[in-house]
């Protein structure tokens, strides 16, 4: 799952499937500053979407697989 989500892009596109436009740049290069900011991206239109806050999980959490429980809990 993690190198699935690893780059932030299923994670924008699933909140724009939710909102369209949540999410208003999702860049695709394999570039490690552009997949966290993807992930952040993600994050931030979560919290615009309502996603309380006690429920995120940080951006290294998810890239750096450090705590994947947290990125499911949330996802789920």
């Amino acid at each position: 799952m993690h190198e699935w989500l690893k780059s932030g892009q299923v994670l924008c596109r699933l909140l724009n499937a939710i909102k369209p436009n949540t999410v208003s740049v999702v860049t695709t290069t394999d570039a490690p500053f552009s997949e966290m900011e993807n992930i952040s991206s993600f994050m931030s239109g979560a919290r615009a979407l309502g996603v309380p806050e006690y429920t995120m999980f940080g951006v290294l959490d998810l890239y750096e697989e450090k705590n994947m429980d947290s990125v499911t809990m949330l996802i789920w």
